[in-house]
């Protein structure tokens, strides 16, 4: 059967690109010692890299198999030829009465280079082996519960009870009375192996689940919801519990001795928070833990329902738990892996009502995006027009937030010509539409900016945010955009400088 080769470019180019600056180190090297015999010295290292590039002809190590390489292979093969080629540079260096070690040692300084170019494409092939596909779920007819609810009888009752509270403690079992009915067969109390359990249960049975193990322990948060949401009638209730990062760090700070606390709670946040949500690391981080431990924010558990296809009623501390009650509303959006990295692009309403991707770097914990609606129901706004109490934010997104910094990536939006300097900021189709009709026309025919009139006139509610739009878009109709930019730019950059103006 005929084997199906391909030219790996890539790797030879990597080949390329390693020599060389192995030789120019080389080089370098001897003009800064006595500058005898560089061009031998050069003349010996470009023969040994094109021995090394024969030898990986000849080996085959350029013509990959379309399937899977393993990794043991890849770097077998080139630990073997940085033996050789070490060994030919020592017995050459010996022979001609050169320095054996530099030329052994160059030939060792090109395997690693090459092991670590290796090592990290096969790192983002782990990585993104774990990708799964979108999961779309289609629309479904409105579901009733299959039969009547019954009462347990009260021996059934009190046991259910005593272990319900053995598990989540005497508060949170009066706060769990009080939003589901316990006792009744048409509640489902979950105490171990949450997703096996509803995959084992019979949908429309119950219209309440009442998982009590933490989601921080829990691999594949996202999918366990989704499968509550197909397995619940309409208007169906899930309780869920997790321990929030805020307590946790609450709880290492007061269990370590000052100063050494501090230190723990960053090692402990830098493996359990942010690997977990590194592309690289992130498949990594739960094929090791299996999901065990993760660190939570109230912002990402309730973002994550919404997500879901749930509603949020009640949040609820007790003790150094949080319960969540939400119930169903919808089916859950469609179902992809979600990275969170450092930027992020935001869908915003632009020119001509066009979307366009604004670049900003993230300030908001994980799944925010789904809590604005959330956010403004409990809420509402504040002076100037922003949400308040915005729980969705980070301590170090408030930071960034405060001095712009957020806003730099921006920039990429104003070379591609999709923003200008001076204009009214880009929207989302939720804040948007808290706009009057006027204004929402005459914002889409001019382009957003960077710096938008707010910091001319300072406005403290919605109403008076839309005035400070109106007036400026008006004066670009009548006066023109460059002659009305320039006006407000040095006004907003007064602000900015001797006015202390800030962002929120």
């Amino acid at each position: 059967m005929k084997k199906d080769w391909k030219f790996n470019y890539k790797l030879l180019i990597c080949d390329t690109i390693v020599w060389a600056i192995v030789i120019l180190l080389v080089w370098w090297w001897r003009i800064l010692a006595d500058k005898s015999a560089v061009e031998e010295y050069i003349y010996i290292m470009m023969g040994m890299w094109a021995m090394w590039t024969g030898m990986s002809f000849l080996s085959k190590r350029y013509l990959v198999l379309l399937k899977h390489v393993s990794y043991k292979s890849s770097i077998t093969r080139v630990l073997t030829l940085a033996l050789i080629t070490a060994l030919i540079g020592y017995g050459v260096g010996e022979y001609m009465h050169y320095s054996r070690q530099v030329f052994a040692f160059s030939a060792a300084l090109v395997g690693l280079g090459i092991w670590i170019y290796i090592s990290v494409y096969y790192a983002y092939r782990y990585a993104s082996n774990a990708e799964e596909e979108t999961t779309v779920y289609d629309s479904r007819e409105p579901v009733q519960l299959k039969q009547l609810p019954q009462q347990l009888d009260t021996q059934k009752g009190e046991v259910l009870e005593k272990a319900v509270t053995a598990v989540v403690g005497q508060n949170a079992m009066e706060w769990l009375k009080q939003h589901v009915a316990l006792p009744w067969t048409s509640t489902k109390c979950i105490f171990k192996e949450p997703q096996s359990t509803i995959d084992q249960m019979e949908s429309f049975t119950v219209d309440s689940f009442v998982n009590l193990c933490k989601l921080n322990d829990l691999r594949g948060i996202n999918h366990f919801f989704c499968t509550v949401n197909e397995h619940l009638p309409d208007n169906g209730k899930l309780v869920c519990c997790f321990t929030s990062r805020s307590q946790q760090k609450r709880d290492i700070l007061k269990r370590f001795p000052k100063g050494i606390n501090w230190c723990v709670y960053v090692v402990f946040f830098v493996v359990r928070r942010v690997l977990p949500k590194l592309f690289l690391t992130h498949r990594l981080y739960f094929d090791i833990t299996n999901g065990k431990k993760r660190v939570l924010t109230l912002t990402e558990v309730l973002g994550r329902l919404y997500f879901c296809g749930f509603a949020v009623d009640d949040v609820q501390l007790c003790g150094h738990e949080t319960f969540v009650l939400s119930h169903r509303v919808k089916q859950p959006e469609p179902q992809h892996s979600r990275r969170y990295g450092p930027f992020i692009k935001l869908p915003r309403i632009g020119k001509d009502g066009k979307i366009i991707n604004v670049y900003k770097m993230r300030t908001m914990h994980p799944y925010a995006e789904f809590l604005q609606g959330y956010i403004y129901e409990k809420n509402h706004l504040q002076e100037g027009g922003k949400f308040a109490n915005d729980m969705r934010i980070s301590t170090l997104g408030a930071f960034m937030r405060k001095y712009w910094i957020d806003e730099l990536p921006m920039i990429i939006n104003l070379m591609k010509g999709e923003m200008k300097l001076v204009g009214v900021r880009p929207l989302s189709r939720q804040y948007f539409g808290l706009y009057t009709k006027e204004l929402q026309e005459l914002r889409t025919q001019f382009l957003p900016g960077l710096l938008p009139p707010f910091y001319v006139d300072m406005p403290k509610t919605l109403e008076e945010v839309q005035a400070s739009e109106m007036k400026y878009l008006r004066a670009c109709q009548k006066d023109g955009v460059w002659k009305t930019d320039m006006s407000y730019l040095w006004r907003i950059v007064y602000t900015i400088l001797f006015k202390k103006a800030r962002s929120h």
